[in-house]
């Protein structure tokens, strides 16, 4: 069920990315649903995941937590 969820929430960001571009938080959550689903699910794509990060500091570059889940992408993904 959460898989499924992950996958909507994807689906809706892809869709509607003018949307997401708003809040910051929008694209964190978008990165942390890539996150959610990188072991089980052949939609994880690391490039967007960073790319969601990266556009939530570009936002602003003083909100703590997007560099909190950036260290997270960095730790989980690129050193396994």
């Amino acid at each position: 069920l959460k898989s499924f969820r992950v996958q909507a929430a994807l689906k809706e960001a892809n869709e509607n990315e003018e949307l997401f571009e708003l809040t910051v938080q929008g694209w964190l959550s978008v990165g942390q649903a890539y996150l959610s689903i990188q072991r089980s699910n052949d939609m994880f794509d690391k490039d967007q995941c960073k790319y969601a990060f990266d556009k939530a500091i570009e936002l602003d570059e003083y909100f703590w937590e997007s560099y909190a889940c950036l260290s997270r992408y960095y730790n989980e993904i690129e050193q396994s």
